[in-house]
C-alpha cells in the first residue's frame, strides 16, 4: 500500500512508514471506526454517486500505474453494492457492504485527509484507502467475483 501522508510504497504489515515515520496503525483504526460507523442509509447515499465515482476514476486511470488497479477495484466495490441494493447478490456479511459503502464515500468526499484537488497527491489517501478496504475483504471479494464472473487482477 501507499502512505497516505508521503505517498511512499510501504508494507501492508507495517506500523509506521519508514520513510516518514507515519502512524498507519491509527490509519487503519481511523477506517475501521469510519466502516462501523456506516448506515443502511448510506447505502443510498453511496449508490447515488456511483456514477459520479465511475467518471472521476476513470479519469484517474488514464493516468496509468496505481491507478488502473484503483479504478478496477473502485469498479468491483461499486458492481457488488449495486447487487446487494438490488437484492441479487446476499451471500455477504454486513461489514463488507459497509466497507464497500465507506470507500466510495471517502473517495468522493473531496476534504478527506489529504484533499483531492491537491495535484499530485491529493488521491494518495484515496488510493490508500481503497487498498486497505480491498484488502482486509479480500475473500468476499474473491466470492462474489466468482459468482459474478468477474477477473480480478
Amino acid at each position: 500500500m501507499k502512505c497516505p501522508n508521503c505517498g511512499k510504497e510501504v508494507s501492508d504489515n507495517s506500523n509506521f512508514c519508514e520513510f516518514c515515520g507515519y502512524d498507519l496503525v491509527k490509519y487503519r483504526k481511523t477506517i475501521e471506526r469510519g466502516i462501523a460507523n456506516i448506515s443502511k442509509s448510506d447505502i443510498e447515499t453511496a449508490y447515488g454517486k456511483t456514477e459520479e465515482v465511475v467518471k472521476q476514476a476513470r479519469k484517474l486511470a488514464t493516468k496509468g500505474g496505481p491507478f488502473s488497479a484503483f479504478f478496477n477495484r473502485i469498479k468491483v466495490l461499486i458492481s457488488l453494492l449495486k447487487d446487494y441494493r438490488n437484492k441479487e447478490y446476499r451471500e455477504v456479511p454486513w461489514r463488507v457492504i459497509a466497507a464497500a459503502v465507506f470507500a466510495i464515500l471517502y473517495f468522493i468526499n473531496p476534504f478527506d485527509l489529504i484533499p483531492d484537488f491537491i495535484p499530485g497527491v491529493g488521491y494518495i489517501d484515496d488510493i490508500a484507502v481503497i487498498a486497505l478496504i480491498f484488502a482486509s475483504i479480500e475473500g468476499e471479494i474473491k466470492k462474489y467475483a466468482k459468482w459474478k464472473g468477474i477477473e480480478l487482477e
